[in-house]
């Protein structure tokens, strides 16, 4: 709840500024047709009934009002000095792109901590008195509808000039009443004469839908209650309806029936003075400002086309300057850039670019002598930019999510070994004559529970929080569409690099595949444990994957062969061998019973390691 009045509350400030807008447009344009005044109005209600905003270079509102930044920070989750478990270290994934140990990426999103937070008093307060006075004022407007509906059951039906209508002694002024089947209700002892103007009066209302509109301008108003705009232009607007609706049924008259028509409004005047919430719904004929309306009619005025013309081009201007919010941060996509921060992004993780492939947004990283006995061969990066701001000294600020992903082959497959997805950069470059951009520097947000903190000192604040919105559910964030997105620009980088050495392989994370360590096969933990402790280049799974080494191809193999008697029984066998040919360059095999195990070939001199247990 306190979050919905947030929103109402802001939504509520910018209405001001467009009410203050059309009370300028009214008095620039008091001359034109009073329908023009009406459209103006309908401005103000586009503002209170729609929570979407769409972007405008020309837009006069911010990208952000001070009551949408204090939903975010009630929302998003606070910094703290406690640690939080579900963040990776940031010093772990970004500088460990060569570890042997396999790492599905899906489950390396960083992540902010997510704590709870009280909400300030004053939001909880507010809440609850915009809700009680809401309530109040709905329910106040209900019961005053219904006493006048108990009045009217004892309207009789009548006709003039062959139009339906009902005539009620219980009421003092003539007005429309219903939504969905609105009626035309008299006082009784009207003369013919003045019967016959307000039905015509009535019958505008009904064609312009004006029981219906000023039935949704109350709505607004009883929920926009506490601001005192919305009522100025909620009765603004039921007096020019009434205005319009005069000139509607004035058009084409003469004098005379504009003198008939005045003296219809002054006899069905009433003695109401102000607002009264019995006259919140029905459209009536001499509820408001009949003085004013008398003057109008009498005045017989007509306006220049031009001036109309002029009008609506002042109406539609300030619907876009107002009714929008202002693109702080464009993004421009650009070829060059999108170079510039996949060669920084490979740069950063200390991998070396290669060829320009067919694509030239699309690059790949070789395999290079430096990475030495590593699994990872290639390397692929995606990036989604949020926004860029360019500086008053020429420097150009952008604001980024980035992924980089490392892949190794298993089991023929090219899988994600390590990497790191959706962390958001702040990326500063320069550009030289040449129009080549340079890069200057590269910040992330904090780890842990600074995560927040870090970010809003990164980022302008509608960036940082469009960042977190997209990552703040850990299990959205490893699934989400962004996600994806990011993933897939890296899978072109793996796609391209199979092509380039010619092989044919599913590319994909470790989730996307059936490996199996040695205890899923059966081993104790105690044993496998201590195999992979002594032999841990070999990998964690079951199966082969390979390795480069000094420009050479070898293949790992973890095989387990269950001698099918018992579970956990059977022969552990470590082997590499030149992926060209095949040859043998390494055999270790050994023997499990339970949790024993001792060596049984090896073909290796240094291999020293018999029965351990």
């Amino acid at each position: 709840m306190e979050t919905l009045f947030l929103k109402i509350l802001g939504m509520s400030l910018e209405a001001s500024a467009v009410v203050s807008a059309v009370l300028i447009l009214r008095l620039l344009f008091r001359h034109v047709p009073k329908w023009l005044h009406c459209l103006m109005w309908a401005l103000v209600a586009v503002k209170l009934l729609c929570p979407i905003v769409p972007e405008s270079p020309v837009s006069l509102m911010p990208s952000q009002n001070f009551v949408e930044q204090r939903i975010s920070e009630s929302t998003a989750a606070p910094a703290s000095d406690a640690p939080s478990e579900s963040v990776p270290n940031v010093q772990a994934d970004t500088t460990d792109m060569n570890r042997s140990e396999p790492l599905a990426p899906s489950h390396d999103i960083r992540q902010f901590g997510q704590t709870t937070e009280s909400k300030p008093s004053w939001e909880t307060i507010g809440s609850r008195v915009w809700l009680a006075g809401m309530s109040l004022l709905a329910l106040y407007a209900a019961a005053a509808y219904l006493a006048m509906k108990r009045k009217l059951a004892e309207a009789v039906p009548a006709e003039v000039d062959g139009r339906k209508m009902y005539l009620c002694d219980r009421i003092d002024s003539a007005f429309v009443c219903g939504i969905v089947r609105p009626k035309i209700y008299l006082p009784c002892g009207m003369s013919e004469e003045n019967r016959r103007q307000v039905v015509a009066h009535e019958q505008a209302h009904l064609r312009r839908c004006d029981h219906i509109t000023k039935a949704l301008a109350f709505g607004l108003a009883v929920v926009y209650w506490f601001n005192p705009a919305v009522w100025v232009a909620y009765i603004l607007y039921c007096r020019d309806i009434e205005l319009a609706c005069d000139e509607s049924v004035m058009r084409g008259k003469g004098t005379a029936e504009r003198r008939a028509y005045s003296l219809a409004l002054l006899e069905c005047a009433t003695q109401r003075s102000g607002f009264c919430i019995h006259n919140a719904l029905p459209v009536g004929f001499g509820e408001l400002a009949v003085k004013t309306r008398v003057a109008n009619v009498l005045r017989r005025r007509t306006a220049k086309i031009w001036v109309i013309v002029l009008a609506l081009l002042a109406v539609a201007v300030t619907g876009v300057a107002l009714l929008t919010r202002s693109a702080a941060y464009p993004v421009v996509a650009s070829e060059s850039l999108d170079r510039a921060i996949a060669e920084q992004t490979f740069a950063y993780d200390r991998v070396s670019m290669s060829d320009l492939l067919g694509d030239r947004r699309y690059f790949y990283a070789a395999v290079s002598d430096f990475v030495g006995r590593s699994d990872v061969e290639c390397y692929g990066e995606g990036h989604k930019i949020y926004g860029m701001k360019e500086n008053k000294d020429g420097t150009l600020e952008v604001y980024a999510k980035c992924s980089a992903f490392g892949y190794g082959f298993r089991d023929g497959h090219l899988v994600i070994n390590t990497g790191y997805s959706q962390v958001p950069t702040l990326i500063r470059f320069e550009k030289d004559d040449e129009g080549n951009y340079i890069f200057l520097s590269r910040e992330e947000p904090k780890d842990g529970a600074a995560y927040v903190q870090s970010m809003r000192e990164l980022f302008p604040r509608s960036i940082a929080d469009r960042m977190l919105d997209a990552t703040r559910d850990l299990d959205a964030a490893c699934h989400n569409q962004e996600a994806a997105e990011l993933s897939e620009q890296s899978k072109r980088y793996a796609e391209a690099y199979l092509q380039k050495i010619g092989r044919e392989a599913e590319i994909g994370d470790y989730l996307d595949f059936d490996f199996k360590t040695l205890s899923d096969c059966g081993i104790s933990d105690e044993v496998a444990n201590e195999l992979l402790e002594l032999y841990g280049e070999y990998g964690m799974y079951v199966g082969n994957f390979e390795r480069i080494e000094n420009g050479t191809r070898y293949v790992y193999h973890l095989i387990w062969n269950d001698d099918g008697n018992n579970i956990g029984n059977g022969t552990v066998t470590f082997m590499k061998t030149r992926y060209d040919d095949g040859e043998e360059i390494e055999k270790i095999s050994y023997q499990v019973k339970g949790n024993h195990f001792h060596l049984i070939y090896s073909n290796t001199p240094e291999t020293t390691h018999e029965a351990i247990k």
